[in-house]
């Protein structure tokens, strides 16, 4: 599972917009592109950090393990 943790503003989350709307920003990213394209299940949680009046949205992204290790290799373990 490869999970990939994004910083989002308070009112992103508030105003409704939906997370797959998030990930269309940066949907021009080889990396993600590769998550997105081979992704067998996606998931994602989110948290509140009131210090910095942000959401924390941590995506898991479960791929078949030829394609996780071929990830791993290309683009890393962290972004």
């Amino acid at each position: 599972m490869i999970k990939v943790p994004f910083t989002v503003e308070a009112h992103e989350v508030r105003n409704g917009n939906d997370i797959s709307h998030f990930l269309q920003r940066y949907r021009d990213m080889p990396w993600l592109v590769y998550l997105l394209k081979n992704a067998i299940k996606v998931e994602s949680e989110k948290f509140y950090d009131s210090a910095s009046f942000q959401y924390v949205v941590n995506f898991h992204f479960q791929l078949e393990p030829k394609k996780e290790t071929f990830y791993r290799i290309k683009y890393g373990d962290g972004l």
